[in-house]
C-alpha cells in the first residue's frame, strides 16, 4: 500500500501549517483504516521523516522501518538553500507537470514542515529493525546527517551506494533489491 502524504497527489492541499508529526499521523490514521494493524514502512526523503516519526510515536505499527534518503533533522545551510531555489525554479515556471499538480503553497508547507522536524533525541526510542539506506553523494540529506541517525537508532543497518538523493528512482532494481532482502531478513 502506497498514499500520497498531506500536500501532494491526491490528498488533500490545505494552505495551514503543516508538521511532520501530523503527517504521521495520517499515514497511522490510512493504515488503520486500510485495516491493518502494522506494516513494513519505507519512507524516502521527506516520507523518511514521517517514517520516522511513526515509529517514534506509534510503534506497534511498524514492523520493519526502512529509511531511504533522509535524515532525523535538516542541517541548514546556503548550499541547502540553493538546491531549494534549482528545484524551485521550474515549479515556479511550470515545468514540472503531473497528473496531480502540486500547488507551489503546499510544495513550501512540506519543506517548512521538514526544515523544522528534527527528532535525534528519540532516535533510541526506535525499536522497529531499521535500514538505512543513503547515497554518499546526497547533497539534500548529506551522508553525515544519515550516520547520525545510524549512530542514534539502536542495532539499525546501514548501507550505502554511490549517488545522491534521488538513486532509489535512477536504480529502481538495485532498490528494491536492498528493501526486499532486508525485509526476508
Amino acid at each position: 500500500m502506497a498514499f500520497d502524504n498531506r500536500g501532494a497527489g491526491r490528498s488533500d492541499k490545505p494552505d495551514t501549517p503543516y508538521s511532520i508529526q501530523s503527517m504521521a499521523e495520517d499515514a497511522c490514521a490510512v493504515l488503520k483504516a486500510s485495516g491493518h494493524p502494522s506494516a513494513d514502512v519505507v519512507g524516502i526523503s521527506m516520507g523518511g521523516r514521517i517514517a520516522l516519526e511513526l515509529a517514534i510515536v506509534h510503534p506497534e505499527v511498524v514492523n520493519h522501518l526502512a529509511l531511504v534518503s533522509t535524515s532525523a533533522r535538516v542541517s541548514p545551510g546556503i548550499s541547502r538553500k540553493l538546491l531549494y531555489l534549482l528545484v524551485e525554479g521550474p515549479r515556479r515556471m511550470g515545468t514540472w507537470r503531473s497528473r496531480y499538480p502540486q500547488p507551489a503553497f503546499a510544495y513550501r508547507r512540506q519543506r517548512e514542515a521538514s526544515q523544522s522536524y528534527d527528532a535525534t533525541k528519540n532516535l533510541p526510542a526506535i525499536r522497529a529493525p531499521t535500514l538505512i539506506l543513503h547515497g554518499r553523494k546526497d547533497r539534500f540529506a548529506p551522508l553525515d546527517l544519515a550516520e547520525e541517525m545510524h549512530r542514534g537508532i539502536v542495532s539499525s543497518k546501514m548501507v550505502t551506494f554511490d549517488g545522491g538523493h534521488l538513486y532509489p528512482f535512477f536504480h529502481p532494481n538495485e532498490f528494491a533489491q536492498a528493501v526486499d532482502g532486508f525485509l526476508a531478513s
